[in-house]
């Protein structure tokens, strides 16, 4: 009985410590509600990414437009440089003045005017002997005290043909305010006779290159002088 009474007090005893062991048991069954939390926080992971999509909306909105630079103030306008008088006759379409002989007598005429002009004189050859005897122009300008004349004459001595556009011949533009000019134009025949006619057309060009342009100017001409 009493070895009964032992077993019965062992078998009791090791009952009540596996019913401790069941505890534990219902333990772990709360961890698997943990891993269940552990789900929700993935959830709010995904609600963390809605927040970073509302930033790329802030960034979509437009920014603010630059504004304009200054504009850079205009320069300075440059000194003009001196008006010559103006002139009514050209090149092309000057004053006819008539012809003169270059080789014979002394054929004299007087132009005057203002401003600036181009004139136009036929100097002819009428000696054609065997010695030669070149054609000749000349013209003294008269200038005005508070004025500066200059004068170009222009020849195409090669051929008969208007020598508009060539460079001057001869020029008559070494004095300044005041000061008289001259100029002589030569071409044509030598010692002998060349044979062939050396009339050809003058172009005299007046330019009135300072003082009043109302200053009137005068110029003698002089033809086989």
């Amino acid at each position: 009985m009493k070895v009964r009474a032992v077993l019965l007090s062992f078998l009791l005893s090791a009952c009540a410590t596996g019913g401790e062991g069941d505890v534990p048991a219902a333990g772990g069954g709360s961890g698997s509600l943990g891993g269940s939390g552990g789900g929700t926080a993935t959830g709010g992971t995904a609600g963390s990414g809605g927040g970073s999509g509302g930033l790329a909306g802030s960034s979509g909105s437009g920014g603010l437009s630059g504004s304009g630079g200054l504009g850079g103030s205009a320069g300075a306008a440059g000194a003009g440089g001196a008006t010559a008088c103006s002139t009514t006759t050209t090149c092309q379409a000057p004053t006819d003045l008539g012809s003169m002989s270059g080789d014979s007598g002394s054929d004299t005429q007087q132009i005057q005017g203002t401003e600036s002009e181009w004139f136009r004189i036929r100097v002819t050859e009428d000696n054609h002997s065997v010695i030669g005897h070149a054609l000749q122009l000349s013209a003294s300008v008269d200038v005005p005290a508070d004025a500066d004349i200059d004068v170009y004459a222009y020849v195409n001595v090669d051929q008969d043909a208007s020598p508009c556009g060539l460079s001057p011949y001869a020029k008559a533009d070494a004095g300044g305010i005041g000061a008289n000019e001259t100029l002589d134009v030569k071409w044509g025949d030598g010692l002998t006779g060349s044979g062939n006619d050396d009339s050809r057309d003058v172009l005299l060009q007046v330019v009135h290159k300072g003082g009043a342009c109302s200053t009137a100017w005068s110029i003698n001409l002089v033809a086989n002088p």
